[in-house]
């Protein structure tokens, strides 16, 4: 797993990158929004999130963040290499979503185990294909989680802000966002939608 640890942080950042949460919520805002901050919340994710345009926040740094990982996974020097950083850059976007976003809510008085467990129900393979490409390199994922959780709760904060004042509310207001469409958020962050590249390199022998 040398090879792994080198490049570990790397692509957990970049992971990060594509956590993908902006993704799914930051909607064209109608010309008129409910008056309360929490009726602004529900409306901005109970509109049709497959049938509506996407206006991702910070657009330019995200389409660049989710090309370099593509980039960095496709151009790895050999398949195995390729599978190790797909598999590490998966479980960056794997722990944000279902360690540090629901630690970050817990804080806030808000369970979000909703959509933490529909994630989960959308990642079986992919969990399971990650855990035993490390496992060819003596690793676990409890060690790179321990390398990456402070990154990782870093991007999570700003992200989390980033949706609270998208949505015109607070901390807890956003976990609550994410409660209100838990099963249609999970669903749209999905990794072979969000990035088909690490996507079929995780599963490419599969």
């Amino acid at each position: 797993m040398g090879y792994i640890l080198k490049r570990c942080m790397q692509l957990i950042i970049i992971a990060i990158s594509f956590i993908g949460m902006k993704y799914a919520i930051k909607m064209h805002r109608k010309n008129t929004l409910p008056a309360s901050p929490s009726q602004q919340s529900t409306q901005l994710i109970t509109g049709n999130l497959q049938n509506q345009p996407v206006s991702p926040v910070t657009i330019t740094t995200k389409q660049e963040a989710i090309s370099q990982a593509g980039e960095i996974v496709k151009n790895s020097p050999n398949n195995k290499v390729r599978r190790d950083n797909a598999a590490v850059a998966f479980f960056g976007f794997y722990f944000v979503n279902t360690r540090s976003r629901v630690d970050f809510c817990n804080e806030q008085g808000t369970t979000i185990q909703l959509f933490s467990d529909a994630f989960k129900r959308n990642h079986v393979k992919e969990l399971d294909v990650a855990r035993s490409i490390i496992a060819e390199s003596h690793m676990n994922e409890e060690q790179i989680y321990s390398l990456t959780k402070v990154q990782l709760r870093s991007a999570l904060d700003a992200d989390m802000h980033d949706i609270a004042t998208s949505g015109g509310t607070n901390a807890k207001g956003a976990c609550e966002l994410i409660v209100a469409k838990a099963e249609l958020l999970a669903d749209t962050l999905q990794l072979s939608k969000v990035q088909p590249a690490v996507y079929q390199a995780l599963m490419s022998d599969q």
